[in-house]
């Protein structure tokens, strides 16, 4: 359902800091906690009202509780407090546009962090060179000379790393989401694959050090 927060966020399309997921449920924690431990699980299925559910459903129902038991476990919960919203149209502001807008200033967020505190190394890889398209500036690292990139402004940050490697980032232009983009140069497609792969997990356990 494409106007439903939660199946957006069920598909990808808004970002979360997922706690769980299965071919049956999401679960992510709220943006926004009124709690100390404060997580939300969601079916992948789009229940628009409990007057629509079927004993089909049933078993959905039955495995959410049972992930809602699981992970307050994990988390070392004694009591659960448990609130049911089935269409994520209707969830209250504070879960709905305000969570989009939530995540917006968190992706914000991100991106001044980054831009104000420039990480020393990406996967290994040593920042070599610094391009903010927003301010207009390519700043060399190890010397800290600074020059106009020449293009528009936008909210683009461009890492030059070692090894001929790179990775930009960027809000997105249609979603409440960040985008990173990065690439590297192997001594063949098998090589290039790995270090792509362990980039890529080095860039996202960067990311959620920032949710």
């Amino acid at each position: 359902m494409e106007d439903c927060l939660f199946c957006m966020i069920a598909e990808g399309k808004i970002p979360s800091k997922k706690l769980y997921e299965d071919d049956q449920v999401v679960a992510f924690y709220d943006i926004n906690p009124q709690a100390k431990v404060h997580f939300l699980v969601v079916p992948r299925k789009h229940i628009s009202s409990a007057a629509v559910l079927t004993e089909e459903d049933g078993a959905l129902l039955g495995h959410i509780f049972t992930v809602i038991a699981k992970l307050a476990k994990e988390q070392g919960l004694e009591k659960v407090y448990v609130h049911c919203f089935l269409d994520g149209r209707d969830v209250p502001p504070s879960s709905g546009k305000g969570y989009v807008e939530q995540l917006q200033a968190k992706i914000q967020e991100i991106m001044n962090t980054l831009r104000e505190n420039a990480p020393a190394e990406i996967g290994g890889y040593k920042v070599t060179a610094v391009r903010d398209y927003k301010k207009d500036t390519i700043t060399d690292t190890a010397t800290g000379a600074v020059k106009p990139t020449g293009l528009p402004a936008s909210n683009v940050l461009y890492y030059e790393l070692s090894d001929n490697a790179w990775c930009c980032v960027r809000p997105s232009g249609t979603e409440p989401k960040i985008k990173f983009y990065y690439g590297i140069k192997g001594t063949s497609l098998e090589d290039a694959d790995q270090k792509s792969a362990a980039l890529g997990e080095e860039v996202l356990a960067m990311i959620n050090k920032m949710l």
